[in-house]
């Protein structure tokens, strides 16, 4: 009596390593990849929830400034320490919750030729220069994240801030 019996593999275990090894591979090629192109469209969404909370902070106080905007209200687009978010310097009576700003870790941040560096916000939300002068009224102040990829933030006259393309 002969035997036949074939040694090898069954396709089940065929494909139970075949879909392990394309898990690893997808695992080592997002290391080897580096920083990923939605670096700056995460940077973006970030510094969008930040300036809302620029923004909400102004409109919460407004009834303690008169005239001219304090800078502790103000969004500070770009930093010389290289962050994003709200002017700290002269400050002293915030809460601890009032620290919102964003390390920008190398991506660049450019703004279109009607957006100040810093932005104050109204009572009513608006975005208002140091001397109360009206900001973005004709077009929204774009500001713009770009690393490997573009993404922008606009704010509107009427306080509306958003992505935009």
């Amino acid at each position: 009596m002969q035997n036949n019996r074939q040694a090898g593999f069954t396709l089940m275990e065929l494909v139970v390593v075949i879909v392990l090894l394309a898990i690893l591979s997808l695992y080592a090629v997002s290391k080897f990849a580096g920083r990923s192109g939605f670096e700056a469209i995460a940077k973006r969404d970030q510094a969008i929830s930040i300036a809302r909370q620029v923004q909400l902070y102004a409109m919460q106080h407004a009834s303690a400034r008169l005239g001219n905007a304090p800078q502790c209200y103000a969004l500070e687009v770009e930093s010389a320490a290289g962050t994003f978010g709200r002017v700290l310097s002269g400050c002293p009576n915030l809460p601890a919750d009032a620290s919102a700003v964003l390390p920008l870790d190398g991506v660049q941040v450019k703004r279109d030729h009607q957006t100040p560096n810093r932005i104050y916000f109204s009572a009513l939300g608006q975005p208002i220069k140091s001397s109360g002068a009206r900001l973005c009224f004709n077009f929204p102040c774009r500001i713009e994240f770009v690393d490997e990829e573009r993404a922008a933030l606009c704010i509107y006259s009427e306080g509306f801030i958003d992505a935009c393309s």
